[in-house]
């Protein structure tokens, strides 16, 4: 796996080695300083963090018009989504939206044990990517991340 393809595992590190003590403004910027753009379409946006998880959040170079039609996804995309789903053992959540509606995203959520809810793993808008950080899972993370980009190809999206 190539440099690039371990940009979960990169912001991981970061945050880790930077420390837990700072609020997610002061190390998103710190992390912006180390982590070097992932290529010329995604690029690290930023760290959310909540009392369950950390998240980093990557731009995406697309506009939700070329995901929908009618208010549902492009067979493209739906079918993209459930590929990524089922290669990872995820359940994909992929909502009905009006042409309104600014929150249409896909969700891949890691399906629940007995004792926990469902966790969001990933979250692909189309202007945004949200990645979940989990250390022990870096590298499923990463190859996760890379294998999403698959969602945002022009080149090979038959609609």
């Amino acid at each position: 796996m190539s440099e690039k393809q371990k940009l979960v595992s990169l912001v991981d590190e970061a945050i880790k080695e930077l420390g837990q003590g700072l609020d997610d403004h002061i190390l998103t910027e710190l992390l912006k300083e180390r982590i070097p753009s992932y290529d010329e379409r995604f690029s690290f946006v930023g760290v959310q963090r909540d009392k369950d998880a950390t998240y980093a959040i990557f731009s995406t170079p697309e506009q939700g018009n070329l995901w929908y039609q009618n208010g549902s996804l492009t067979p493209y995309h739906q079918k993209t989504a459930e590929e990524i789903a089922s290669n990872h053992g995820l359940k994909v959540n992929t909502p009905m939206f009006s042409q309104s509606d600014s929150r249409r995203y896909i969700q891949f959520s890691g399906k629940p044990t007995s004792n926990s809810h469902e966790q969001l793993i990933a979250l692909a808008h189309p202007q945004y990517i949200k990645m979940r950080i989990i250390p022990a899972r870096n590298h499923e993370q990463d190859k996760l991340f890379s294998i999403m980009r698959s969602l945002y190809n022009l080149n090979t999206q038959k609609v």
